[in-house]
């Protein structure tokens, strides 16, 4: 739900959650996100997320990040988060897989000007290791960058072959803060590997920052896997940096671009308008004006996130 007032600041949100009850600290178990432009999420009827209880999650964090260039002094935001829930348990818990470099391992490293690319290959180690020989169904997908951001692709690979890929050839921005591809439902299977390319232009330097840059693929998976690390239960995730744990490891190569003919991109060109002409002859003619399609702005909207909790 967001503040009208204040909505030009908001630009995503993070929500982990902790199995501790008195817990305020952000974990690695995230539930949730939102960032400009998406829309509600309804899991299928068999899929939630267990809250409270024993061995369930029993506190949640929201991190909000906020984006005020102009430094407008004096805003007070109220926005939250909405989720739905039932009373019966579901048969299937739901988590988040994150790909790229989630912890974000390049932290202050400077990324340069002109066109580069960053790819982040994660193993098929990794799925082996965390899948214990079954396959998991993941069920939506977002691809995520900053401002310097102009083209992202997230490929999954069986047996050295791609056998699908989430890509946004032309990625903008400031009209949206993490992109969502419409895919259907499928398959990770043990053994499969994953590639996570992201394209900047005129980078600065990674970070959390608006002004810096993140490169991560959001998975939002069943059935949840996780394993004990450290004394505590650590979720599946295969990243840049991931010296503690290197299975899941992944491998960084970075290369400068020369021209956008080196993107690689199918689809699109950035524009400012797109204007259309209709080639019906005569009286079939209809005002070219009737083409354009007003964007509602869903941050003008009360937004609630139809996430569903279980709880016994």
């Amino acid at each position: 739900v967001i503040t009208p007032e204040t909505e030009q600041f908001v630009h995503h949100f993070v929500v982990t959650a902790s199995f501790e009850t008195d817990s305020c600290e952000r974990t690695r178990n995230m539930v949730a996100g939102w960032g400009p432009g998406e829309s509600a999420l309804m899991l299928p009827e068999h899929v939630g997320v267990p809250f409270f209880g024993e061995g369930n999650f029993n506190s949640i964090n929201i991190q909000i990040h906020y984006d005020n260039p102009l430094e407008i002094e004096n805003q007070y935001d109220s926005s939250g988060m909405r989720f739905y829930y039932v009373l019966e348990p579901r048969e299937q818990e739901a988590t988040y897989l994150q790909v790229g470099d989630p912890l974000i391992r390049l932290r202050d490293v400077e990324i340069g000007d002109g066109l580069s690319e960053w790819s982040f290959d994660c193993a098929s180690t990794c799925s082996s290791f965390a899948l214990g020989g079954q396959p998991v169904t993941v069920i939506s997908e977002g691809l995520h960058m900053h401002k310097s951001g102009v083209r992202m692709i997230h490929s999954q690979i069986r047996n050295g072959q791609v056998v699908r890929s989430a890509k946004i050839d032309v990625y903008d921005f400031e009209h949206q803060g993490n992109f969502e591809p419409r895919n259907v439902p499928y398959e990770v299977q043990p053994g499969d590997s994953f590639q996570t390319t992201c394209y900047y232009r005129d980078g600065n330097t990674f970070g959390l920052s608006s002004q810096e840059e993140m490169c991560v693929a959001f998975l939002l998976y069943y059935p949840a896997k996780r394993f004990a690390f450290g004394g505590s239960q650590l979720p599946w995730l295969c990243g840049y940096g991931l010296d503690f744990f290197p299975p899941c490891d992944a491998r960084l190569t970075n290369q400068s671009v020369a021209t956008d003919d080196g993107l690689g991109r199918v689809f699109g060109s950035s524009a400012e308008s797109c204007d259309a002409e209709s080639d019906a002859p005569g009286e079939n003619e209809t005002e070219s004006g009737g083409n354009n399609v007003s964007t509602v702005s869903v941050l003008a909207m009360a937004f609630a996130l139809a996430f569903v909790a279980t709880i016994p």
